[in-house]
Parts: C-alpha cells; sequence; structure tokens
C-alpha cells in the first residue's frame, strides 16, 4: 500500500461519518478491526462496529465536521499518524475536540484506528 493509497481509505472511513454513509465506513475496516475512540472506548470486530455504529446513527448524532490536519505513513508497517479536528453533535450536545490517531493498514483497509483527545 503506497501513503496515497493509505490517505484514500482514511479519508473514505472519515467521509463516511460525515455524511453518516454507515456502508462507506463499514467498506474500509478489516473484517477484524479494532476501533479505539479518543476517549477510551474500544469496539472489536466488524460486528460488534456494525452495531455501535447503528445505535450512534440512531440518535441523529452527527460528525459535523472531521479535518486531517496532517498526515504521516511509514511504507515498511503500513501505518499512519495523523492529526485531526473534528466537531460533532451528539444527542442534540455540540462537541469539539482535536487530536491525533494511529492507524494500521492490511489488505488496504485499516486494521486498527487508535485515537488520542488533546486535553489541554
Amino acid at each position: 500500500m503506497t501513503k496515497i493509497e493509505a490517505q484514500t481509505v482514511l479519508e473514505t472511513y472519515i467521509n463516511g461519518w460525515v455524511t453518516r454513509d454507515k456502508d462507506k465506513i463499514l467498506a474500509s475496516l478489516t473484517e477484524d478491526a479494532l476501533i479505539r475512540e479518543a476517549h477510551g472506548l474500544t469496539h472489536k470486530n466488524l460486528f460488534v462496529i456494525t452495531k455501535w455504529l447503528e445505535g450512534w446513527l440512531a440518535t441523529g448524532s452527527t460528525m459535523d465536521y472531521w479535518d486531517i490536519e496532517s498526515f504521516h505513513f511509514d511504507p515498511l508497517t503500513q501505518s499512519a499518524f495523523f492529526l485531526w479536528e473534528f466537531a460533532s453533535t451528539y444527542e442534540g450536545k455540540k462537541e469539539k475536540s482535536t487530536g491525533a490517531s494511529f492507524v494500521v493498514f492490511r489488505d488496504k483497509k485499516i486494521s486498527v484506528i487508535q485515537g488520542y483527545q488533546d486535553l489541554t
């Protein structure tokens, strides 16, 4: 996988959140994917991730924007680190966050995504 391919997969995943497109999000992930949210919640495998995502979407919550501020990719380890900023509305409550995420790619999909939120 090249840096451009990795960034495209990540952008597809993020765009899925912004557009509330469940299929786009899930198509970006491996079957055994692990998502660890910046605040600590962990979701393992596509079945669990699907249930979590459906629950989130059912609340009417939105990812108002999610911008990648910088993206760094290591082709040897097929991993990336990116800085981000996003705003979301969850159950009517608006939130803005900045942070970073570590991503591992496998088979041209996201296998692991670990978020870290800036609390300063």
